[in-house]
């Protein structure tokens, strides 16, 4: 074995320690050679076999290896293909894509409804003012580097069900989730009480 043990080496001398255990021990002192050399040959030739099937093994192992690492290669190659392909091949043509990426900074905040193409957009009472305002106290924020205001608006944004997009400083209500329904029908119910 070599400065360094490994896998094979220890699985190796563990194999070699396993037959010079399963030998018979001489325990007649009186004879002194139990085997004779025919009988020594054929140990040494059948503890050379392990040792050689242990290689093998290793060395079939690795060559699996091998393989499915190629494998594994080819077919990332083949994703990356497919994914570029779908890319060229979308509905959009380069000056939509070019229109929708481009935003001007200086341009104002606006909605958008189901009518602008937007399908998630649900056309329900909300104060326009208020969230333009608010949208662009944001933005002012976030250019500060304030981001802690920039979050508290964020999150009265997304209490009030209003969803947005940055890069085109466009905002859409969408459908209100259950716990706000509850809520707003318990507003109203408190309201009218009153």
């Amino acid at each position: 074995m070599g400065l360094y043990p490994t896998k094979v080496g220890l699985m190796k001398e563990a194999l070699l320690v396993s037959l010079m255990a399963s030998e018979p021990r001489n325990t007649n002192r009186s004879r002194k050679n139990v085997f004779n050399k025919t009988e020594i040959q054929k140990k040494r030739v059948q503890q050379n076999r392990g040792k050689m099937a242990i290689a093998n093994a290793t060395t079939a192992r690795a060559e699996a290896q091998k393989a499915y690492k190629k494998a594994k290669k080819k077919r990332r190659i083949q994703r990356k293909a497919e994914a570029k392909r779908n890319e060229s091949s979308s509905s959009t043509t380069a000056e939509e894509k070019e229109r929708l990426t481009k935003a001007a900074p200086d341009t104002k905040w606006h909605r958008i409804g189901k009518d602008d193409g937007c399908k998630k957009a649900v056309d329900r009472p909300v104060d326009d003012a208020m969230v333009n305002k608010l949208l662009e106290k944001r933005s002012k924020c976030k250019l500060e580097k304030n981001y802690v205001e920039s979050d508290k608006i964020t999150l009265t944004l997304v209490d009030m069900e209003i969803v947005y997009d940055d890069a085109l400083k466009q905002w859409h209500t969408r459908l209100l989730s259950t716990v706000a329904r509850k809520a707003k029908m318990a507003r109203e119910a408190y309201n009218d009480n009153l």
